[in-house]
């Protein structure tokens, strides 16, 4: 999913990793930590569950590079194989493009409804985000 926001870089990034903010900006229910990360609390390592629509989404990021990728895995939660979530932000101009995207093997005869799924959960999520983006850009 592609979204641009008039926002920065810097901006959705520190949207996109503070974890705890999510119940805050989009549809997710609730956060707990499971681990810190290194270095960044919430970055490299950290561990967290995501609690929304009766699922429990248990996920860990494996790339922290600020102010530009992000990505996670998802543990738990999903009968899903080698899912990867990625979020990568360019600066074009006056605002940051987003491209949150993920891969993953669903269950077999099952893959028409995971991507269909997934699709819609990365359409709103990185909606949210943009609106969240550019709400903090007009405060400051």
């Amino acid at each position: 999913m592609t979204r641009h926001a008039k926002a920065d870089c810097a901006t959705v990034y520190d949207i996109a990793a503070h974890s705890p903010g999510y119940p805050e900006w989009s549809a997710i229910g609730s956060f707990e930590e499971i681990a810190q990360g290194t270095g960044e609390r919430y970055g490299l390592g950290s561990r967290r569950i995501f609690r929304t629509a009766g699922m429990v989404i248990f996920e860990e990021i494996m790339v922290a590079d600020r102010p530009h990728h992000l990505v996670y895995r998802l543990i738990s939660g999903l009968p899903l194989k080698d899912y990867l979530g990625q979020i990568d932000l360019t600066a074009e101009g006056d605002q940051v493009r987003i491209d949150w995207y993920s891969t993953f093997v669903p269950p077999k005869g099952f893959g028409w409804f995971w991507r269909r799924f997934m699709q819609k959960i990365l359409t709103d999520m990185s909606a949210a985000l943009v609106k969240e983006a550019e709400k903090r850009m007009a405060k400051k």
